[in-house]
């Protein structure tokens, strides 16, 4: 220690002694809380659950497919004379139970990447364990994907459970965000209110009053569903103008605007259905495409709570929700797309080769082409209008290797790396010291290198811009 002291007083460089310290830097919406004793225990139940959902959800895909062809070749049986044009084109057996399949998936994955989000970094929060349970359990229960198991003896039942657990999740989702309190008080007896009336459903799947599919319900069990939806609406305005913090505020806004965008869409696909006719085209569109619809209303839920987390910092994560804005607008762009392009070569084709095969083997292919550029500029879009400071910084780190390569005269590598610094980290100040050799009596630098003077240069960020001083 004493040799280095030497060094440093040589080179006139401050040898007090220096300590170190340690500064924990949180924001203030993050609350830094201990793990109940019983956390493993919830951990391990989180975990169950969200393979049993996913497990089940995955095996019950192709039990859909299968439903949806049947419900699409009867449906040509029976109405065939009076489906036309695009109608008739998209409920065909090739085209119906792939595009209806793929929105559901669709909507299923984009959720469960939303999920996969909340929980990445730190998950020794209940909160974050229940929160990122909500989304996939909801994702299963609103989509009829799970019913097509209903004939199953034993995988019937914990279907039925499951949905049921994705209901009650949901509705406290509205009584418990952002922190896990019940604000106002009365939202205590809503909770028990559904949790008894969602148990007792799924008990009993095919009674009357059945929650297993929210799209074939009767008025009064819909009423009772958007009551509980409106309830837990207000539950969280009151919540956003007396007990939220500012912060809270900015995070949950639109969170909040997102899923009550996405009530409002349930309530529009549901109650067409109680003016239309039973029989004629107008029926048979809404009874194919109704439900659908929902899904691609509802798809924005999962980009504003990916834009809150992001821009807001909800939950404290970038790369999984990065991928969840980048493949989610991947998937809406290129189903879009697929869409547009069966019905459109359906429509020209269909006179002549009198199948969709042709239709949807020329759709696949399109999209397959599209893919990779699609993915390449929508991930640009992303960054620049969501990780702009990061996207800029790889774009100076980038250009200044480039320069690198050729640069041979000190002085300017010195500004150039200082600049690069200013430009990425923007500091208030930066400074670059550098070891210069003392020249000798002959105007030689010393060959030991032992005398050296610390050359400073120093950066400031003012307003006018940016000031050097060396």
């Amino acid at each position: 220690m004493s040799a280095i002291v030497s060094r440093m007083q040589g080179r006139g460089l401050p040898t007090q002694p220096a300590t170190w310290e340690h500064h924990t830097i949180m924001s203030r919406n993050q609350v830094q809380t201990s793990a109940p004793r019983y956390f493993p225990l919830m951990l391990n139940a989180w975990r169950a659950l969200l393979a049993l959902t996913v497990g089940l959800f995955a095996l019950s895909v192709p039990e859909r497919y299968e439903q949806l062809e049947a419900l699409a070749r009867s449906t040509q049986l029976a109405e065939g004379p009076s489906l036309t044009g695009f109608l008739q084109t998209a409920s065909s057996p090739g085209i119906y139970p792939l595009v209806v399949t793929g929105l559901e998936v669709s909507f299923v994955v984009a959720l469960l990447l939303v999920s996969a989000g909340i929980a990445s970094g730190r998950i020794d929060d209940w909160r974050r364990l229940f929160f990122s349970a909500v989304f996939v359990t909801y994702s299963v229960w609103v989509t009829p994907t799970l019913d097509s198991l209903s004939g199953d003896p034993i995988l019937g039942p914990i279907g039925s459970l499951v949905q049921a657990v994705g209901l009650i999740f949901a509705i406290h989702f509205f009584l418990l965000f952002p922190d896990g309190r019940f604000i106002p008080r009365w939202g205590r007896i809503s909770s028990v209110f559904w949790i008894a009336y969602t148990l007792a459903w799924a008990l009993r799947p095919d009674a009357w009053y059945s929650l297993i599919d929210p799209f074939q319900v009767p008025f009064a069990v819909f009423a009772t569903l958007m009551f509980g939806w409106l309830t837990g609406l207000v539950a969280q305005t009151v919540r956003y103008r007396s007990n939220a913090t500012p912060d809270q505020r900015r995070q949950t806004r639109w969170v909040v605007i997102a899923i009550a965008g996405a009530v409002a869409a349930y309530g529009a696909v549901y109650l067409p259905g109680l003016f239309i006719a039973e029989t004629g085209a107008a029926r048979v569109a809404f009874d194919l495409f109704g439900v659908p619809a929902f899904w691609l209303l509802a798809m924005p839920m999962a980009f504003a709570l990916g834009f809150a987390m992001l821009r807001h910092q909800l939950f404290d994560f970038h790369a999984v929700i990065n991928r969840t804005l980048v493949y989610g607008s991947l998937t809406a762009l290129l189903g879009g797309i697929y869409l547009g392009v069966v019905t459109l070569l359906g429509q020209i084709l269909g006179p002549v080769a009198g199948t969709s095969d042709l239709a949807v083997a020329g759709s696949t292919l399109t999209v397959a082409a599209l893919f990779k550029p699609a993915l390449s500029r929508i991930q640009q879009v992303i960054d620049r209008r969501f990780y702009r400071t990061r996207y800029d910084a790889a774009l100076a780190v980038e250009r200044f290797t480039t320069r690198l390569r050729g640069e041979v005269d000190l002085g300017s590598l010195r500004d150039d790396l200082i600049e690069l610094v200013s430009e990425t980290v923007q500091p208030t100040t930066a400074s670059l010291w550098l070891l210069k050799p003392l020249e000798s009596a002959g105007g030689d630098a010393s060959p030991s290198g032992e005398e050296s003077t610390v050359e400073r240069h120093t950066v400031r960020r003012q307003s006018m811009g940016l000031q050097t001083s060396g």
